[in-house]
């Protein structure tokens, strides 16, 4: 068992995070789902959430229950996806009137007991204490036994086998096999304790990818894949979903190295200050981004932030058939993004702007004065780059980290006072946040347990 904790975590809310890698059906679904294991165990710390990790579902679940009040248990393959919306319909489940023992998706597994699938479900760990701990129930395939057969209901989720609900029923049947979650589901019902179907808003804020069946990882791991293309090519950010980085800064910048998206570079000028020997350098990986951000410093007037943007996106997204909004990743309304029109023409007149595509994470080759000038008052803007989730699933957290220590050592020996704003990729498996982070001192999750992070 390993906990990872954050200094904001939630009191009553832990996630449990089971390591099923074991049972991937190959090294190729393998390799990913670890790789998107340790981005999912950073994404979710960042959103305040304290993390156990380990390989015993019953005993991690005893062990929480020490603590917290509520623990939402998820299995390597699974992903929460956009942005916070899994984790705030969580909060509101939990500290809202809903009254419930286990939410997560049942299956009738037909000539199986049902099934609470593995994939990700949220159980209340006091009910479960006043229950002494029933074993949750692993499968078990032709383990023949006669349980009392619950009442479901005639409407699906989808399909013809995720009933809507179950209640306690009152007739014997004999089941050939047992799903995940037979025995728990058994208790529960026998209790009279709510069991509850994922709603829509949890069903689509996550991803499950089936790494132990390949006939059903191959689909669904294209979304994976189609995140990682759209991301690198047709992505644009018109908003930032990150806050602005605190520094102890005198200004005026000289130079901002930031990536192509969203405003909110004009805060930090307008924080720190800028005058006619500033230069802003937008680097990005993404050309669509980089050549969309020309167009709002060259062209755009100041006003009608929505109108403008989805014009230029729209243009470019029309050549492939596609709409504006497939091409913008938003989380808010964009005429709600405004800007002084003064200060928009004050930045223009005086500012200084440079465009380039260059991969900073991965093109460890790239000499740093190519897009770095040894200048004073210089802020460099890193955001999240090397813990980025289109990314994370196909390169190595241990590839990151070492490119990410590269990369700072080249910036430090040209530009030695330049303040770095970044995240580290490995946040939340260690504590340290500057200079160089060696792989050895991270705390380390079963699934690299083998010594490959040695």
């Amino acid at each position: 068992m390993v906990e990872f904790n954050t200094p904001s975590g939630s009191p009553d809310i832990v996630f449990i995070f089971l390591d099923r890698t074991g049972k991937s059906s190959s090294d190729w679904s393998r390799e990913i789902v670890k790789n998107l294991s340790d981005y999912v165990l950073v994404n979710i710390q960042n959103h305040g959430f304290n993390v156990i990790q380990g390989l015993d579902e019953d005993s991690l679940l005893q062990h929480a229950s020490e603590k917290y009040s509520h623990a939402v248990v998820l299995s390597t393959g699974t992903e929460f996806i956009n942005g916070d919306e899994f984790f705030h319909e969580t909060e509101k489940l939990v500290y809202g009137n809903t009254d419930f023992f286990i939410m997560g998706h049942l299956a009738d597994r037909d000539d199986g007991y049902y099934e609470l699938h593995e994939q990700c479900y949220i159980i209340d760990l006091q009910k479960l204490k006043r229950l002494g701990f029933p074993k949750i129930g692993d499968f078990s395939y032709y383990d023949t036994h006669t349980q009392i057969a619950p009442i479901r209901s005639e409407d699906n989720v989808h399909d013809d086998y995720t009933p809507l609900w179950i209640k306690p029923g009152n007739t014997d049947k004999t089941y050939k096999h047992k799903w995940h979650g037979w025995n728990i589901i058994w208790v529960a019902l026998k209790n009279n304790l709510p069991i509850l179907v994922f709603p829509e808003e949890f069903r689509n804020n996550k991803k499950f990818y089936y790494p132990n069946y390949e006939t059903s990882f191959i689909p669904a791991s294209s979304y994976l894949y189609g995140k990682q293309s759209i991301a690198s090519q047709t992505l644009f950010y018109p908003h930032n979903t990150e806050e602005m980085y605190e520094i102890n800064f005198t200004g005026p910048i000289r130079q901002l190295i930031i990536q192509a998206s969203g405003l909110q570079w004009v805060e930090y000028l307008t924080k720190y200050g800028y005058d006619e020997n500033t230069v802003v350098r937008f680097v990005d990986y993404n050309l669509f981004a980089v050549e969309t951000m020309m167009a709002i410093v060259k062209r755009w007037n100041g006003l009608n932030y929505d109108q403008f943007i989805t014009a230029v996106v729209g243009g470019r997204a029309a050549l492939v058939g596609k709409e504006a909004r497939d091409w913008l990743a938003t989380s808010v309304k964009l005429e709600d993004v405004k800007i002084d029109p003064a200060l928009w023409n004050d930045i223009k007149s005086k500012v200084k702007f440079d465009f380039r595509h260059e991969d900073l994470v991965l093109n460890i080759g790239l000499p740093i004065n190519s897009w770095l000038d040894n200048t004073p008052k210089t802020i460099i803007h890193l955001s999240h780059i090397f813990s980025y989730d289109p990314a994370a699933a196909f390169v190595p957290l241990k590839h990151r980290l070492y490119n990410e220590n590269l990369l700072l050592k080249k910036i430090k020996e040209h530009n030695p006072n330049a303040h770095i704003l970044m995240g580290r990729s490995c946040e939340g498996f260690t504590n340290q946040t500057m200079g160089s982070i060696d792989l050895k001192s991270l705390k380390t999750p079963t699934w690299h347990a083998n010594g490959e992070w040695l």
